[in-house]
């Protein structure tokens, strides 16, 4: 007959092997894969990510943005399924005859290839602005401190004839400081400077210089550059009317733009706003000199407000997308 200690050790062992047997039999099902890994946004992990090209009746209409296409990749790092689920109709169908030619790094889990679904963001960037966007841009850079993520740099350049070397000099010393100003705010800064565009997988021509660590620009400040972009286009387009008269009124509108928080100097740009449509071309819109001349009346209230504030900013935002 066992004693307790005996029938205490048989237990402990018994128990033991079972634990041992069930580990063993578990630790598959923790490598178990059911249906495809979700891999949020793929951009980095391409091998080759293929740019679209900017399609010709976007163009005409001057559309942009970002479309987001959502992908199934095989385990080869295929491409297999491919459908936009967000952006403008006009940029989809080029989003995904993008995504489907691109290839990815194949992923494993536990050592197994496997399947994953995920998204590819497209940034569309406007291969050219209207003349009162221009204005509007140089004016309020020649007064803000930075430039600023979403100042439209490369869409200057790309305004600009090719024979307008002077023009896109300069404005690719824009580009220039808005890279250099990206470098400067990163926490994780490189040994090697940067040397991709400003946002990645943008579909737009990247100059040399604006990409130059040696640029001639380096020791300009944006405001000087802006400036003289600001008095060579005014010469470019003085023999013109209208884009006279485009050009000035975005001049106006950026001011607007930059010394908003100043109501001393708020009203003197509005006031000045309301004299430059007061002289506009029999061909302008008269809907929108109406709107103008309403954002300007707003310099003769005893008091501007937030709410006046708002007003301005909303149309300052929706004339830059029209």
């Amino acid at each position: 007959m066992l004693n307790l200690c005996q029938v205490l050790h048989l237990f402990l062992i018994t128990l033991f092997s079972v634990s041992i047997t069930f580990t063993q039999e578990k630790a598959p099902e923790l490598c178990k894969i059911n249906g495809n890994v979700g891999g949020g946004v793929l951009n980095g992990k391409a091998r080759s990510l293929v740019k679209p090209i900017y399609p010709p009746a976007a163009k005409a209409v001057q559309v942009s943005g970002a479309v987001n296409i959502q992908v199934l990749i095989d385990e080869n790092g295929d491409v297999v399924s491919a459908s936009a689920v967000k952006g403008h109709p006009l940029l989809r169908a080029a989003a995904v005859q993008a995504a489907r030619a691109s290839k990815f790094t194949p992923t494993q889990l536990c050592g197994q290839p496997v399947k994953v679904s995920g998204i590819i963001v497209y940034n569309f960037v406007g291969q050219g602005l209207n003349l009162t966007q221009i204005g509007f841009a140089l004016s309020s850079a020649s007064f803000l401190p930075k430039l600023g993520e979403g100042f439209p740099a490369l869409q200057i350049f790309d305004s600009f004839p090719p024979d307008w070397i002077e023009e896109r000099r300069q404005a690719d010393g824009l580009i220039y400081k808005q890279n250099q100003e990206e470098y400067e705010n990163r926490k994780d800064v490189p040994s090697e400077p940067r040397q991709k565009p400003l946002s990645k997988d943008t579909v737009t021509v990247v100059s040399s210089i604006g990409k130059s660590e040696n640029s001639e620009f380096k020791e300009i400040s944006k405001t000087t550059i802006a400036n003289n972009l600001i008095e060579l286009l005014k010469g470019r387009y003085a023999t013109g009317e209208i884009q006279s008269w485009s050009f000035k009124l975005g001049l106006a509108l950026g001011k607007i733009q930059a010394q908003i928080d100043d109501d001393a100097k708020l009203r003197m740009n509005l006031r000045y706003l309301n004299q430059v449509v007061t002289v506009e071309p029999d061909t302008v819109n008269m809907d929108l000199i109406y709107e103008i001349k309403a954002l300007a009346a707003i310099a003769e209230k005893k008091q501007i407000d937030s709410v006046d504030r708002t007003k301005i900013e909303t149309f300052l935002k929706l004339l830059r997308l029209r």
